[in-house]
């Protein structure tokens, strides 16, 4: 009888602790390298931001370039004259052929977001430092993602960080903020953002004969 008693007492433990040596890594705020594909794009009127997606490729909000003769790309300091490659029918997204140096292009990630998933603004507000504002994701609604990740002007064409078993990866592109209609202008919402979703980033490199680096889609 003692032993059978020992016996269930440890299948119980065992059982129990097993799990958790198998638990969803985890991702932290993004490092460096993440950080590092997501840039500046303007000229000497407009600033915007951009994800580098592949080779010599880098995306944007459309209507961060719409008035630009020829944009310029800030990598890792460094800035380089780019040259509009195509827009996306439709959507709020361009795509840009610049030096992109030896900076690793973000990986894309593979399936879709989860409500509650942790995501990560990232983009460059109002012309100044990079900003990394952590949200989650709220859901799907007229073909783009909503999250309650803050940004601000300037972080168009920015990235939407997600974590994939304990990767950062690229979830979507930021084309917007939410705001609240005051009559006589808009208030801007700091728990509110769009973003276009990565299978339109797919879609546009495709659309080229480019896929992203190791992109995995």
């Amino acid at each position: 009888m003692y032993k059978q008693v020992v016996l269930r007492v440890l299948t119980v433990i065992l059982w129990t602790w097993t799990p958790m040596a198998f638990a969803t890594p985890y991702c932290d705020v993004p490092e460096v390298e993440t950080l590092d594909a997501v840039v500046r794009v303007g000229d000497d009127r407009v600033e915007g931001s951009g994800v580098v997606v592949a080779r010599n490729r880098v995306i944007t909000a459309a209507h961060v370039i719409e008035d630009m003769a020829r944009p310029v790309v800030t990598i890792n300091g460094e800035h380089h004259l780019a040259r509009l490659l195509s827009v996306l029918d439709g959507k709020d997204i361009a795509l840009l052929e610049v030096d992109t140096n030896d900076q690793p292009p973000i990986r894309l990630q593979q399936g879709h977001l989860s409500v509650n998933d942790e995501v990560w603004a990232v983009g460059f507000p109002r012309g100044g430092d990079q900003l990394i504002s952590a949200g989650q994701y709220e859901g799907l609604e007229n073909g783009d993602l909503h999250t309650t990740a803050s940004v601000d002007h300037g972080q168009s064409g920015g990235g939407l960080i997600s974590c994939v078993n304990g990767e950062h990866v690229l979830a979507g592109m930021i084309t917007a903020f939410g705001a609240i209609d005051k009559g006589d202008h808009y208030e801007r919402l700091d728990d509110y953002s769009i973003s276009l979703p990565v299978i339109e980033i797919y879609w546009l490199l495709q659309a080229n004969t480019i896929e992203s680096f190791d992109s995995g889609v």
